[in-house]
């Protein structure tokens, strides 16, 4: 009996940490490769948070540009998107997994169809290179790439 109201006691205190506690969902992003050509690669990003961009096997500058809202033949996008950054980043890379592009909103402004969230990012880059490019949902502790001057 004495256990029993020892738990029962410990009740209140439950109660009002369990009040005070917020579920937290993970930000999710979605990257599709749109196209992939020697020097220049296009992805439609969708994101519920922010997220990074980070480059493998990448050395010298690369040139993001991030557009909103457009049309790219029969596909309309980003009609319930914003900028999640800056829609123009350039950052010089000469270390494996450098972050290039950082953005601190997600995409997705109201529910629609990913498509309609998701913004337009165009990678430029050496032609000789082949990077691989990784889209993660949240901020990334890895170093980031240095800024450089778009030409």
């Amino acid at each position: 009996m004495g256990i029993a109201v020892a738990e029962l006691l410990t009740l209140p205190a439950a109660a009002h940490m369990w009040g005070e506690y917020k579920i937290q969902k993970k930000p999710h992003v979605i990257a599709a490769i749109i196209d992939e050509n020697p020097g220049i690669s296009r992805y439609f990003v969708s994101s519920d948070g922010p997220f990074t961009i980070t480059a493998d096997k990448l050395s010298g500058p690369v040139l993001t540009r991030v557009i909103q809202s457009g049309k790219i033949g029969d596909i309309v996008f980003g009609e319930k998107a914003q900028l999640p950054g800056p829609d123009l980043k350039c950052a010089e890379t000469d270390t494996d997994k450098a972050v290039i592009y950082a953005a601190d909103k997600p995409t997705i402004v109201s529910k629609g169809e990913v498509v309609s969230n998701a913004v337009l990012i165009t990678l430029v880059y050496d032609k000789s290179a082949a990077p691989k490019f990784d889209f993660k949902a949240g901020h990334q502790q890895t170093p980031n790439a240095q800024a450089c001057r778009p030409v």
